[in-house]
């Protein structure tokens, strides 16, 4: 039964922070490519 004692002292949960920045400046390129060309196919120009 020891076992069972000493076992919520040594599981503790561990926070670790994960950046994501880059994964959102990622989307938002990929979104302002995808405007950019439907600029050009709409409209035949960027602007």
């Amino acid at each position: 039964m020891e076992v069972y004692e000493t076992l919520s002292t040594r599981l503790v949960p561990e926070r670790k922070l994960t950046e994501i920045a880059f994964i959102l400046a990622g989307i938002a390129a990929l979104v302002s490519i995808a405007a950019a060309s439907l600029s050009v196919l709409w409209f035949g120009r960027i602007t």
